[in-house]
């Protein structure tokens, strides 16, 4: 699921077989979200975060254990104001001209 407003991509992955499945798969809007947070729901978990996947050349690798679900949650890293950006500019440049 994507939501445009948010920048959010939710992805679900269900795996109904008897073993794991490995995954090597493109994802949506690549060039906002870099990194998406995992959950595991299994017959003995349920809704458990697991290891975050960061984006790389475009997809995420991941395998689905056998019998469950897997959802990736990911949101675009907010963009800041200019004037925000401006602070951020002005702190970094101060902490550069403190470096001896």
């Amino acid at each position: 699921f994507l939501h445009d407003e948010n920048q959010t991509a939710t992805i679900v992955f269900v795996n109904m077989l008897g073993s794991d499945q490995t995954l090597n798969i493109d994802v949506p809007w690549s060039e906002l979200i870099k990194q998406y947070q995992v959950f595991l729901t299994d017959g003995t978990r349920s809704w458990d975060a697991m290891a975050d996947l960061s984006v790389v050349d475009g997809k995420v690798s991941l395998t689905v254990p056998r019998y469950s679900l897997v959802t990736l949650y990911g949101a675009a890293a907010p963009i800041p104001e200019p004037a925000a950006a401006a602070l951020v500019a002005v702190g970094l440049l101060a902490a550069r001209l403190r470096r001896p």
